[in-house]
């Protein structure tokens, strides 16, 4: 399975709640983590993402 850059919107939307969540706790180390995970991906070209498979953990559910 390779990620569609549907997923990759799907986890910025899923980082962002995270981020917000983090914030709204008072979490501030551990959100600048999720905000830069965040700008990895929005910074990343789509196409570099054809040939990456996710983790088998992710996977699971």
């Amino acid at each position: 399975m390779q990620i569609t850059e549907k997923e990759i919107e799907e986890a910025l939307l899923l980082l962002s709640e995270a981020h917000q969540q983090l914030l709204d706790a008072g979490h501030y180390g551990v959100d600048l983590l999720v905000f830069r995970a965040i700008q990895l991906l929005r910074d990343c070209p789509p196409h570099r993402f054809k040939s990456i498979n996710p983790p088998s953990l992710l996977l699971q559910s």
